[in-house]
């Protein structure tokens, strides 16, 4: 049986929105960005660490702090090409299949992840909502997160 080798990319997209904790609005005046390697980066989990050996490949969400702190629980949006996936035969059209998971740096954890109202599967611009698992200081960043795909 031939093995399928596991690859690891970066994302090209991060928004962010603030949230309303307890009535109080956040004002956050930071954004969060995706930070781009301009190549092929060692991910935060070891390469030789996968979350699921049926999801073949990843690519690695670097969320960073602008000059603000960000929560636990903060609400993050990824875009990525998802309609290249599902051409590639990668991913289903329904996006079933696509998991948004944290490593913290002994364990994997699968994130609740939603689709944007004003976004769409099977979409050169996909556009997925999931919350940090940790905080974040600020000019500080956290490349644990991962997109993963079969």
């Amino acid at each position: 049986m031939k093995s399928i080798p596991k690859t690891t990319r970066s994302l090209s997209s991060l928004t962010m929105r603030g949230m309303r904790d307890q009535g109080t609005f956040l004002a956050v005046t930071a954004f969060l960005f995706l930070c781009i390697a301009a190549s092929v980066a060692e991910a935060a989990a070891p390469s030789n660490q996968w979350w699921n050996s049926s999801y073949q490949y990843r690519e690695k969400i670097t969320v960073a702090a602008g000059s603000v702190n960000v929560p636990t629980q903060y609400s993050v949006r990824i875009q990525f090409n998802h309609a290249a996936l599902v051409t590639a035969t990668k991913s289903l059209s329904s996006g079933n299949d696509i998991r948004v998971v944290y490593w913290n740096g002994s364990t994997w954890t699968e994130l609740d992840r939603r689709l944007d109202d004003q976004s769409s599967w099977n979409s050169a611009a996909t556009q997925v909502w999931f919350r940090t698992r940790a905080a974040i200081n600020a000019n500080q960043r956290d490349d644990n997160y991962y997109i993963f795909w079969p």
